[in-house]
């Protein structure tokens, strides 16, 4: 999962924090999820629970909060981020002003209509949030440490060349094996992983890929693999942004999906779904049960609904909602089709009847292998990528060709869909160009999976 650095703008959430050096700026950050704690004996804020506000609530590691100075890039929401700073736990140096500026405002640099909550919140122990005084802020545009944070693609393609190939086999083969020997949803698994939003033509999300494994079994006895998890559990140990999560009713029914404002803390509480670009999100719907979704469930399944189709979350400010773009592969596992509308189903195939885990394969391959497949996800997922104009006028005449044999399955968005993975088929080959084979191979899957279908 993430180990780096998810910055929320301030502005836009009303929390910026100014001290007596009107230079300084105060912000969010923290390295992954953590739980509650308890604070005693703490001026501003004795006896209250302190809540780190992480989206996701199962990570156990430590929050910490940002001095930035005016010198310095401003991060925006869901940007990752390093910083190089200087830590201080120093309870003195942990307020904003340690003096007033003015009769209104006491030795913390509170307002007199400040809030418990929001002193808590903005001025919390550093016994349990530590300060860094920032020095360099650099954004990432990955977070994957065997690769250089330019990423010349180019470059690292070129060194894997010979290899792109037998590390994509391997991939497949591995997944395969987690999901009952099935090889074509192992592929299209593969090509979930590594798309992205490259682009935007309101309403639509150009690149994106959602993928709904149906037929999936429930491990219902205790011993047998599920492969949601081992699916997620493969995901995470390869890549550096990777989340599994369970689409129960209790879960859709309390979870926070959405991040919503806390005026009285003053602060934007997240939710599930804020996550930075690039994080892989796997959905188990083969645990849905029977039962009642309340009205904050069917808001959540409505906004997992709109990331998927959109890639768009709308933030709660409880007078109105601010829409906020963002970039969330997902993949659904279900026994049925989804209750979310999805790009892509793929029908499970149990070719085998037992399933390996994830941990098993990793733990069976070389380290060299291992950290050939984390750098060939991330460098697929970010290459760039171009149509000539003799493959558009190769697809032109197969579309037509198409259209005339089955003009009612071959529409406008099944055509979309096989372009967006002819452009997938060609990246997960090393290529940044589409040739004849990998347009004839795209069409090949597709007539796989439209013969499942049927």
């Amino acid at each position: 999962m993430e180990s780096d650095v998810e910055v929320e703008q301030m502005d836009m959430q009303g929390e910026n924090q100014h001290g007596g050096d009107a230079s300084k700026r105060f912000r969010h950050g923290n390295h992954s999820e953590a739980g509650a704690a308890t604070i005693h004996g703490t001026n501003p804020t004795e006896n209250k629970t302190f809540d780190p506000n992480f989206p996701l609530p199962e990570r156990n590691q430590c929050p910490f909060l940002i001095i930035m100075y005016d010198n310095e890039e401003r991060p925006k929401l869901n940007e990752v981020y390093e910083f190089i700073g200087i830590i201080s736990c120093n309870p003195d140096l942990a307020t904003p002003t340690m003096g007033g500026r003015n009769d209104h405002e006491d030795e913390f640099g509170f307002k007199d209509t400040t809030t418990m909550e929001e002193r808590l919140v903005h001025c919390p122990p550093t016994s349990l949030v530590p300060r860094i005084h920032c020095i360099l802020a650099d954004k990432l545009l990955h977070t994957n440490p065997f690769l250089t944070r330019s990423l010349d693609s180019e470059i690292v393609v070129q060194a894997l060349q010979n290899e792109f190939e037998l590390i994509r086999r391997k991939i497949i083969e591995s997944l395969a094996k987690i999901m009952f020997g099935d090889s074509l949803a192992a592929e299209y698994v593969l090509l979930n992983a590594i798309s992205r939003v490259y682009g935007r033509v309101e309403p639509m999300a150009l690149g994106k890929f959602s993928v709904n494994v149906t037929k999936c079994p429930i491990a219902a006895d205790g011993r047998s693999l599920s492969v949601p998890n081992e699916v997620g559990k493969f995901f995470e140990l390869a890549t550096t942004k990777s989340h599994m999560m369970q689409l129960t009713i209790s879960n859709l029914n309390k979870d926070r999906f959405v991040p919503k404002k806390d005026y009285n803390a003053n602060r934007l509480t997240s939710g599930l779904l804020q996550l930075s670009e690039g994080t892989h999100l796997v959905l188990d719907e083969t645990v849905l049960q029977p039962g009642q979704l309340n009205a904050d469930g069917v808001q959540n399944l409505t906004a997992i609904g709109n990331v998927i189709q959109w890639q768009k979350v709308d933030y709660d400010f409880k007078f109105h909602q601010c829409e906020m773009k963002t970039d969330v592969t997902m993949l659904i596992f279900s026994e049925a089709r989804s209750l979310l509308q999805c790009d892509c189903i793929v029908p499970l195939d149990q070719q085998n009847s037992v399933t390996q885990s994830a941990s098993s394969l990793f733990l069976t391959m070389d380290l060299q292998t291992v950290e050939k497949i984390r750098i060939y996800l991330e460098v697929c997922r970010l290459m760039d990528f171009n149509l000539s104009d003799q493959m558009q006028d190769i697809i032109k005449n197969d579309y037509v060709q198409m259209r005339e044999v089955d003009r009612k399955s071959m529409n406008p968005e099944a055509f979309h869909l096989l372009l967006v993975m002819a452009r997938l088929v060609a990246i997960s080959c090393g290529s940044k160009e589409l040739t004849s084979d990998m347009w004839q191979r795209t069409k090949d899957l597709e007539l796989q999976r439209a013969t499942r279908l049927r």
